[in-house]
């Protein structure tokens, strides 16, 4: 006879199965079952420390975390430096969903799955045209800067040479 068990929760677990014959003899024989927890992760992103810098992804594993190694994949690859691992640098060249599998080697059916969006990392030039500036008391001169690069918006802060704001934009 075949028999299904489920146990409740994680943990170790013994089921001892009995069979009696015709003639009233008792047989019996006892397993022991070790119950992994699934895995269950949440992932987020830090921004980085500078501009310019990869967006760091972290996985975070939720407790009751499974018994023994984990398995990390990272799809798409493209614009991770390594696709393998809990916290990978993302730099993607547009916006990009990273989506995350991991599961406890040797246990699939206890896989979880999580994603994140990453936006790709902006550069800024900036490049200045001046124009008679020393001529700004009869109102002819002019500063000009030309602000280029990927993303934004942006906001700007004029400073004098004292580093007090004298005009902000938005």
């Amino acid at each position: 006879d075949n028999i299904t068990v489920q146990p409740p929760t994680a943990g170790n677990y013994d089921y001892t199965y009995t069979a009696i014959d015709d003639f009233g003899c008792i047989y019996d024989t006892t397993i022991s079952i070790a119950v992994t927890p699934a895995a269950s992760i949440d992932v987020t992103s830090e921004l980085p420390a500078a501009c310019g810098d990869p967006v760091q992804l972290i996985a975070s594993l939720i407790p009751p975390a499974p018994v023994g190694p984990i398995a990390y994949q990272w799809t798409p690859a493209a614009g991770l430096n390594n696709a393998n691992i809990p916290q990978p640098q993302a730099s993607p060249a547009v916006p990009t969903w990273y989506s995350v599998y991991v599961v406890p080697v040797g246990h699939p059916l206890c896989a979880d799955r999580d994603s994140v969006l990453v936006n790709p990392l902006t550069t800024l030039e900036n490049d200045s045209v001046v124009i008679d500036a020393l001529c700004f008391e009869d109102g002819s001169g002019s500063i000009q800067i030309i602000s280029t690069g990927n993303g934004g918006p942006w906001d700007y802060v004029w400073t004098d040479e004292n580093g007090v704001v004298v005009r902000t934009t938005f």
